[in-house]
């Protein structure tokens, strides 16, 4: 069994680090802004973390994993976070759910056989399915509009990559090479890009770039000294989520108009923010914010700052 500590705790280390401000100027029209959502709801109370939240495609319903038991199983709750229902009981860890576009399943990461691989199951956690079995870990999986892929991201190749799984094939194509790390990968809605987070064209700190589902034309739609990670498509396509270090030690949430490339601050309450999901009508981010020592997921409305940006 091979060490999980450089691809598992990615996303969590990077939360945490401090960042050196610099002084290279930013253009103007990417300049953030720092007007921030005054409507955010804490969703989860139990003890443990509380991570990777995800909407469901109707809206109704969010995934998530919590290590409330030890380690991070599966759970879903209520938009308003009533009706918690475990779906995974495993003694090693399941994390970071993803829903297929018709909302009867979730692709997950878990490490139950090893090392870390994709399966899928129903929401009753029924009809269990291992989707990848690879010696290198295969995380931060997204399912495509289509619902016949799966982007995740994978060291399978030497360097840590985006990949994608034909569902009914059951191959897998390689989508980056690249030396610096590509990490968590996210379909847009219509399927036709596909963003991602990565050290690539000489920086030294993450940043969000997009490309088409082949690999090529890879973007970049952020440009700044401190870590940009964890990228989420908005519903209409013209937004995207991250989280970022730019204000300081703890991270915060902002959206990046994917054609002027404009940022907007969303978050700026104390605590660190990662992890953002869209709901699917657009009107809100689920997000995991850690207080103290602990993440709990949030929700927040975010409909008059996002309208407000439209055609920067």
């Amino acid at each position: 069994m091979k060490s999980r500590s450089f691809l598992s705790t990615s996303v969590a280390s990077l939360s945490l680090l401090a960042c050196v401000s610099s002084e290279r100027p930013l253009d103007e029209a990417v300049r953030s802004q720092a007007v921030c959502v005054e409507v955010v709801r804490r969703l989860t109370n139990a003890e443990g973390n509380h991570r990777a939240p995800a909407f469901s495609p109707d809206g109704r319903n969010i995934a998530f994993e919590t290590d409330r038991h030890g380690d991070f199983e599966i759970y879903t709750m209520r938009s308003d976070g009533s009706g918690e229902t475990r779906l995974t009981s495993n003694r090693l860890s399941d994390r970071r759910p993803a829903w297929s576009p018709d909302g009867s399943h979730l692709v997950f990461e878990s490490d139950r056989a090893g090392s870390a691989d994709l399966y899928s199951m129903r929401l009753d956690g029924s009809e269990l399915r291992r989707l990848t079995d690879w010696d290198e870990d295969e995380s931060f999986p997204s399912w495509s509009p289509s619902g016949d892929h799966i982007a995740f991201a994978s060291a399978r190749g030497g360097s840590l990559d985006i990949y994608v799984l034909a569902l009914k094939a059951g191959a897998i194509e390689r989508l980056t090479d690249h030396p610096e790390r590509d990490l968590w990968p996210r379909w847009s809605p219509r399927g036709d890009r596909i963003a991602f987070f990565s050290r690539r064209e000489g920086s030294h700190n993450d940043e969000i770039f997009v490309a088409e589902p082949d690999g090529s034309a890879v973007r970049r739609l952020t440009d700044d000294p401190r870590h940009d990670f964890c990228p989420a498509r908005s519903p209409d396509g013209i937004h995207l989520a991250f989280a970022s270090l730019r204000a300081g030690t703890e991270a915060k949430l902002y959206v990046v108009s994917t054609t002027s490339l404009a940022t907007r601050a969303i978050t700026c309450d104390a605590g660190n923010d990662t992890e953002p999901s869209w709901s699917p009508d657009g009107r809100h981010l689920a997000f995991a914010r850690r207080e103290g020592s602990a993440y709990a997921i949030f929700v927040a409305d975010v409909e008059v700052l996002v309208n407000s940006s439209r055609g920067r």
